[in-house]
Protein backbone atom coordinates (compact mmCIF):
# COMPACT_ATOMS: atom_id res chain seq x y z
CA UNK A 1 0.00 0.00 0.00
CA UNK A 2 1.91 3.19 -0.82
CA UNK A 3 2.34 5.84 1.54
CA UNK A 4 0.27 9.44 0.73
CA UNK A 5 1.38 12.03 3.41
CA UNK A 6 -2.23 13.82 3.45
CA UNK A 7 -1.61 18.21 4.77
CA UNK A 8 -5.49 17.81 6.08
CA UNK A 9 -7.17 14.76 7.52
CA UNK A 10 -10.51 13.59 5.59
CA UNK A 11 -12.65 15.51 8.69
CA UNK A 12 -10.82 18.30 7.48
CA UNK A 13 -10.93 18.01 3.45
CA UNK A 14 -14.78 17.37 4.30
CA UNK A 15 -14.93 20.90 6.18
CA UNK A 16 -13.11 22.82 3.55
CA UNK A 17 -15.39 21.03 1.10
CA UNK A 18 -18.39 22.35 2.88
CA UNK A 19 -17.16 25.85 3.74
CA UNK A 20 -16.37 26.33 0.30
CA UNK A 21 -19.84 25.04 -0.79
CA UNK A 22 -21.51 27.59 1.89
CA UNK A 23 -19.26 30.53 0.24
CA UNK A 24 -20.29 29.64 -3.23
CA UNK A 25 -24.16 29.77 -2.03
CA UNK A 26 -23.67 33.10 -0.33
CA UNK A 27 -21.81 34.40 -3.27
CA UNK A 28 -24.98 32.88 -5.76
CA UNK A 29 -27.66 34.04 -3.55
CA UNK A 30 -25.90 37.41 -3.25
CA UNK A 31 -25.73 37.60 -7.01
CA UNK A 32 -29.05 36.86 -7.98
CA UNK A 33 -31.29 38.12 -5.36
CA UNK A 34 -29.71 41.88 -6.27
CA UNK A 35 -29.40 41.58 -10.39
CA UNK A 36 -27.81 45.31 -11.45
CA UNK A 37 -30.59 46.21 -14.73
CA UNK A 38 -27.85 47.59 -17.73
CA UNK A 39 -29.78 49.68 -20.14
CA UNK A 40 -28.84 49.38 -23.90
CA UNK A 41 -25.81 50.85 -24.43
CA UNK A 42 -25.46 50.85 -28.04
CA UNK A 43 -28.48 52.94 -28.72
CA UNK A 44 -27.12 55.65 -26.01
CA UNK A 45 -23.91 55.84 -27.42
CA UNK A 46 -25.58 56.20 -31.05
CA UNK A 47 -27.87 58.98 -30.22
CA UNK A 48 -25.99 62.40 -30.66
CA UNK A 49 -26.38 64.80 -27.16
CA UNK A 50 -28.28 67.02 -29.84
CA UNK A 51 -31.22 64.96 -29.66
CA UNK A 52 -31.74 66.16 -25.84
CA UNK A 53 -31.23 70.18 -26.87
CA UNK A 54 -33.98 72.37 -27.66
CA UNK A 55 -32.39 74.58 -30.00
CA UNK A 56 -29.24 74.35 -32.33
CA UNK A 57 -26.87 76.86 -33.03
CA UNK A 58 -26.42 78.80 -36.22
CA UNK A 59 -23.23 79.82 -37.06
CA UNK A 60 -24.30 82.70 -39.68
CA UNK A 61 -26.22 84.09 -37.52
CA UNK A 62 -25.48 83.62 -33.55
CA UNK A 63 -23.41 85.37 -31.34
CA UNK A 64 -19.99 85.08 -30.03
CA UNK A 65 -21.53 83.87 -26.84
CA UNK A 66 -23.78 81.85 -28.37
CA UNK A 67 -21.12 80.14 -30.39
CA UNK A 68 -18.99 79.93 -27.50
CA UNK A 69 -21.33 77.16 -25.92
CA UNK A 70 -20.95 74.56 -28.51
CA UNK A 71 -18.49 72.09 -26.88
CA UNK A 72 -15.50 72.29 -28.32
CA UNK A 73 -15.47 75.87 -29.07
CA UNK A 74 -14.08 78.61 -26.62
CA UNK A 75 -14.26 81.87 -27.09
CA UNK A 76 -11.23 82.75 -28.82
CA UNK A 77 -12.44 79.76 -31.45
CA UNK A 78 -16.13 81.74 -31.30
CA UNK A 79 -14.50 85.16 -32.59
CA UNK A 80 -13.20 83.49 -34.96
CA UNK A 81 -15.99 82.28 -36.43
CA UNK A 82 -17.62 85.75 -36.43
CA UNK A 83 -14.99 87.17 -38.01
CA UNK A 84 -14.83 84.64 -41.12
CA UNK A 85 -18.56 85.19 -41.00
CA UNK A 86 -18.48 89.17 -41.24
CA UNK A 87 -15.79 88.87 -43.75
CA UNK A 88 -17.34 86.33 -45.78
CA UNK A 89 -20.74 88.27 -46.26
CA UNK A 90 -18.73 91.48 -46.84
CA UNK A 91 -16.64 89.72 -50.35
CA UNK A 92 -20.26 87.59 -50.80
CA UNK A 93 -23.46 89.80 -50.33
CA UNK A 94 -26.30 87.78 -49.84
CA UNK A 95 -24.76 84.23 -49.03
CA UNK A 96 -24.23 82.04 -46.26
CA UNK A 97 -20.88 81.77 -44.71
CA UNK A 98 -21.72 77.94 -43.32
CA UNK A 99 -23.74 76.07 -45.52
CA UNK A 100 -22.65 72.86 -43.86
CA UNK A 101 -20.22 71.61 -40.82
CA UNK A 102 -17.54 71.52 -43.15
CA UNK A 103 -17.69 75.08 -43.88
CA UNK A 104 -16.15 75.56 -40.38
CA UNK A 105 -12.74 73.74 -41.38
CA UNK A 106 -11.87 76.91 -42.92
CA UNK A 107 -11.66 78.28 -39.20
CA UNK A 108 -7.62 78.25 -38.14
CA UNK A 109 -7.57 75.75 -35.18
CA UNK A 110 -11.36 73.76 -36.17
CA UNK A 111 -9.94 70.50 -38.16
CA UNK A 112 -12.24 67.96 -39.20
CA UNK A 113 -12.18 65.98 -35.94
CA UNK A 114 -13.30 69.09 -34.15
CA UNK A 115 -15.82 69.58 -36.41
CA UNK A 116 -17.59 66.17 -36.29
CA UNK A 117 -18.14 66.79 -32.80
CA UNK A 118 -19.57 70.00 -33.29
CA UNK A 119 -21.69 68.85 -35.73
CA UNK A 120 -24.95 67.75 -33.51
CA UNK A 121 -24.90 70.80 -32.16
CA UNK A 122 -25.70 72.91 -35.35
CA UNK A 123 -28.30 74.03 -37.49
CA UNK A 124 -27.28 76.03 -41.01
CA UNK A 125 -29.32 78.45 -43.04
CA UNK A 126 -33.37 77.25 -42.61
CA UNK A 127 -32.94 74.13 -41.47
CA UNK A 128 -35.78 73.12 -39.04
CA UNK A 129 -34.84 73.20 -35.63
Amino acid sequence: MPQTDWLWTTSQRRALIALVGVLGVVIAVQTFSRPVAVGDLSAASTQPASDQLSDRIDPNSASEAEISTIPQIGPSRAKAIVAYREGFVAQHPGELAFRSAGDLTHIKGIGTATMEKMRPYLRFGEEEK
